[in-house]
């Protein structure tokens, strides 16, 4: 089963990180030797950040919600249940997406 991360979380950790590395690259003197390593992880950093944010989110309903289906389905299933809840209950789930 695949995992999934909080992609405002990353984001915010991804920029704290790039903003270090470029405040490291202004505050060292352009003649320090440690001038070009930090100029790099600054150019890194800011590249990955801005790559991790414009690609695409999954599309995933938590499992709760996906039990609450299987129990409506079984339901209906076994003539116990209404279909129409459970189209009702699929209407609402997509509404909230």
């Amino acid at each position: 089963m695949a995992e999934y991360i909080d992609r405002t979380a990353v984001l915010k950790v991804l920029k704290e990180q790039r903003d270090l590395a470029l405040q490291r690259e202004y505050d060292t003197p352009t003649n320090s030797p440690a001038y070009t390593r930090y100029s790099a992880q600054a150019r890194e950093r800011s590249r990955f950040y801005d790559f991790i944010s414009v690609q695409p989110t999954a599309d995933v309903i938590p499992l709760e919600k996906i039990k609450e289906l299987r129990s409506l389905a079984l339901r209906v299933k076994h003539n116990t249940g209404s279909i129409d809840t459970l189209i009702d209950t699929v209407d609402r789930l997509i509404a909230e997406r």
